[in-house]
């Protein structure tokens, strides 16, 4: 502290003490001359200070009266009031620990669900203006499902310039890039020339991509993102004219893109790292140029968004939409089977066909964590009202030495909102806290994203606002019950009131544990049932991983093929057994095909390109015929392995081997050479029928894309992960294996996942309502023995039976939970429809449900009650009447 302030701080000291001095000096002035007035009119000294004193009135309410006059008495009466609430919780260490920490769980939980919420659904993407964007999808209303766009769709969507300003496609692909030594997998976005314009971005070092760059023969260039400029250039400018090898492609990196952007689609796979145009696809993906994807409508892999001129509405451009998907361009192949969808860019964060899974699944988290600040608010109304219960008595005595109603409103009031202030900063490091357990927690199927998970202050806001609310209306309750009371009334020692609001509240605990406990066992029961599901496959002991063959120098479909075959060979001489697949085994993405097995009828069917070994891999029976042998290549006949559903729906009754079945877009017919037993790729799927499906060889596949080795280990899988990555760079130098995970732990995140996140938060909301509410119903009843200790006394002086003392004060106990479990039945049954919405194969609440859980609750609150009512049997009344 420096010499100035201190001279400050001591004269400010100074003129304190000489105000209070004189503030006593004109008290004392004043009582001196009536005093000496008194004696003028012939009393004695001593009875003439006593009547000047009396007539005076309360010295010390007067001198308040006279700092008040100075100004600033509000700010010491509300430092007082604050410094007297720190030192109650102080003094009362087990009421602010049961009051605070409760409160702090809950706003700290509440803010980080909001964040979460607020990260998926509002937080800004990085579009400029979204509000006149609007994103395009292709809808099959024979499938009844969404699907990607092709590219003659954007061709005829940019043709609508009259109501565009500019219109733009992307691909979000995987890719193996090496910036100095050694390959690494990254996620890439392919855009049109239009991409930066359309959606208004502006990088912050270097240019924009252009049309001309996405021109054919135009040479390969690419924005980085901000996380890998900062991470590996360090935010340097040597980022610009640097070359990132993608899949043995040079690509010339030209800018770097804003922070935080993460693309238009949310759900699409991990965060791109680079941007580069799409007209280099063929130059990185040399094996897929049979896709001809310029040309061919039905190879349907992009993403569009279009920026809408001023006062262009969606619906205008929906109805244009409509008009031009009649339209069939010339030299196209295929027909547009499907209609094409405008969704605002506000709305289009995620695939449509999982955005309303991802809002339930949302609601669901966000009604978990209101009901722990719902039952955390009754909790701390509770104790508040049972504590101005216990001090009312001093209430009264303060209002009796001159303390206004208002004075006293004040001090409650701040005294409450100290102890709530408390509970709102320690939510703070709870609300980090579970906001790094959400970072942890793998969300895929629900939503994917590498989601800006900071902590938001309004989400902290809303809770804290939540807590601050109950305590000062709780606070509110005990000085207005006080003043109406009267001071007389107050002083009396006795009977204490039933506080009707206390059992309201209880109630209310009640009601939310029951709703939480209800859901938490529905959950508990259905995940203990799906472990026990025959799922038709052994998921135990295999290893999966995504090799990236392209960028390992397959440069053609029969390249990538003998790469595949060879890898193949190579962890088969290592392993107990291994297979390829085309799609990620468990994926809930399921891409159907249509199949012809009758003349003039198409089934939509999901389906799998496997190699041989898949089947005995994941020793799935082959009920009928054989499954796929080394001999099923583009040069056998071509066949197809159909499971028993799908052979039932098309062959009812008949046997299917030998049959033959047309694949769309395929000319030569299948043969059926094996029927292979149903399996579940989602355990919770128990109570669903069997889905249908068709295996088709993977080296019959007309064009090559990403696989998914299965291999089955004879000890721990991930002990193979490391013989894996090296067989990978044995066969694919350049190519990195990437997604190494036990088959286990992806079904388990694609099926039990969702409803393991929602059991362990309802469960844990659940436990702090039940504990919290038994709390209550103990404290309330002990409360009441200590306050009517006199009346028991005489009770049990006059010959009741303590035994049937103890039973009356207990039964209060068992209605609160009666009358709490009645009033939570229609939440709890609500509550399970809302988890039966957000996460696949819950079950319902049954009434053995929901009568455990109901009697389990009334039984505790007995108990709690009966606990605290014991108290009784120890009374003597000898002790408590004794004249004092």
């Amino acid at each position: 502290m420096g010499f100035h302030q201190f001279k400050l701080r001591w004269r400010a000291l100074i003129h304190r003490r000489q105000f209070e001095q004189d503030v006593e000096d004109e008290l004392a002035s004043h009582l001196a001359m009536r005093g000496e007035k008194l004696r003028g009119e012939g009393l004695e000294s001593s009875v003439a200070r006593a009547a000047a004193q009396a007539r005076f009135g309360n010295r010390a309410r007067t001198g308040e009266v006279l700092r008040e006059m100075r100004g600033w008495g509000w700010v010491e009466r509300l430092w007082q009031d604050v410094r007297f609430g720190f030192r109650q919780l102080r003094l009362n260490p087990g009421f602010a620990a049961a009051a605070i920490l409760p409160l702090a769980l809950a706003i700290g939980c509440a803010a980080a669900i909001l964040t979460l919420a607020d990260a998926v659904l509002f937080r800004a993407t990085g579009i400029g203006d979204p509000g006149r964007v609007a994103a395009v999808y292709s809808y099959s209303p024979a499938q009844n499902r969404y699907l990607s766009d092709s590219y003659p769709d954007f061709r005829d969507v940019a043709s609508l310039t009259e109501l565009t300003e500019s219109t733009a496609a992307y691909l979000r692909t995987g890719l193996t890039v090496r910036l100095t030594a050694g390959g690494e997998a990254m996620n890439t976005e392919l855009v049109t020339g239009d991409y930066f314009r359309a959606a208004r971005i502006a990088p912050v070092l270097g240019r924009p991509l252009t049309p001309e760059d996405d021109r054919p023969g135009a040479a390969p260039v690419a924005l980085a993102s901000y996380t890998l400029w900062e991470s590996r250039f360090q935010r340097g400018e040597s980022v610009l004219g640097s070359v990132a090898w993608m899949n043995g492609v040079p690509v010339t990196i030209v800018g770097v893109m804003p922070s935080g952007y993460q693309g238009m689609l949310l759900d699409w796979g991990d965060t791109p790292s680079f941007w580069t145009p799409l007209s280099q696809f063929n130059r990185l993906f040399p094996a897929n140029t049979a896709k001809d994807y310029e040309n061919r409508r039905e190879v349907q892999m992009l993403m569009m968004l279009a920026r809408l001129r001023p006062n262009v509405s969606v619906a205008q451009f929906q109805a244009a939409l409509d008009v031009t998907a009649s339209r069939v361009d010339a030299g196209v192949t295929g027909t547009r089977a499907s209609r094409l969808l405008a969704i605002p860019a506000v709305q289009a964060r995620f695939f449509p066909a999982y955005r309303e899974a991802t809002l339930r699944f949302l609601w669901l988290l966000f009604a978990v964590s209101m009901t722990a600040v719902a039952i955390a608010c009754f909790n701390l109304a509770n104790l508040l009202l049972a504590r101005s219960a216990a001090r009312q008595h001093e209430m009264s005595t303060r209002a009796a030495v001159g303390a206004s109603r208002f004075r006293l409103l004040q001090q409650l009031i701040v005294e409450h909102t100290v102890l709530a202030g408390c509970a709102c900063a320690l939510s703070v490091p709870v609300a980090l806290g579970v906001t790094e357990w959400l970072r942890s927690v793998q969300f895929t199927y629900i939503f994917r994203p590498v989601l800006n998970l900071t902590t938001d202050g309004r989400a902290l806001g809303i809770g804290m606002a939540a807590g601050l609310i109950t305590a000062v209306l709780a606070g509110v309750a005990p000085a207005i019950k006080a003043a109406r009371s009267g001071v007389a009334s107050g002083l009396k020692t006795g009977r204490a009131s039933r506080t009707g609001l206390r059992d309201l509240f209880l109630c209310g605990q009640v009601a939310c544990a029951m709703a939480v406990l209800v859901s938490a066992s529905v959950l508990m029961i259905t995940l203990r049932e799906a472990g026990n599901v025959r799922v038709g496959y052994s998921a135990g002991g295999v290893l999966i991983g995504s090799p990236d063959l392209a960028s390992g120098g397959a440069t053609s479909k029969d390249e990538f093929f003998r790469l595949a075959r060879t890898l193949l060979h190579e962890v088969r001489s290592e392993s107990a057994g291994a297979a390829l697949a085309w799609l990620p085994f468990a994926t809930t993405v399921r891409t159907t095909l249509d199949v012809q097995a009758q003349a003039g009828v198409w089934t939509p069917l999901p389906y799998n390109w496997v190699s041989d070994g898949y089947f005995e891999t994941l020793r799935i029976p082959i009920l009928q015929g054989r499954g796929l042998v080394p001999g099923d290549d583009s040069r056998a006949q071509p066949v197809a392995v159909v499971n028993r559903s799908a052979a039932a729906l098309l062959w009812p009754g008949e046997n299917p081997v030998g049959r033959r079945v047309r694949i769309r877009q395929e000319q030569a017919d299948r043969e059926v050479v094996g029927v292979a037993d149903d399996i579940r790729l989602n355990p919770l799927d128990a109570g669903v029928a069997a889905t249908p499906y068709v295996f088709l060889p993977l080296f019959q596949k007309a064009s090559v894309s990403g696989l998914t080795i299965l291999v089955r280990t004879p000890g721990a899988p991930r002990a193979f992960a490391g013989p894996l990555r090296q067989i990978t760079a044995r066969v694919a130098p350049e190519g990195a294996l990437t997604g190494v995970r036990t088959l286990e732990e992806q079904v388990d995140e694609s099926g039990r996942g969702p409803m393991r996140v929602a059991a362990q938060a309802t469960a844990a909301v659940g436990g702090l309502g039940i504990i919290l509410a038994l709390a209550g119903i103990f404290a309330s009843a002990a409360y009441r023995v200590t306050q009517q200790k006199k009346e028991i006394s005489i009770r049990i002086a006059i010959g009741a039976e303590p035994a049937r003392v103890v039973w009356g004060f207990a039964t209060r106990g068992l209605w609160v939970g009666l009358a709490g479990v009645c009033a939570g039945l229609p939440a709890a049954l609500w509550g399970v429809s809302l988890l039966r919405s957000a996460v696949t194969g819950v079950g319902a609440a049954g009434p053995v449900v929901l009568g455990a859980a109901a009697v389990s609750l009334v039984l505790a609150a007995f108990a709690a009650a009966l606990a605290a009512a014991g108290r009784i049997v120890r009374v003597q009344p000898a002790d408590v009447l004794r004249v004092q």
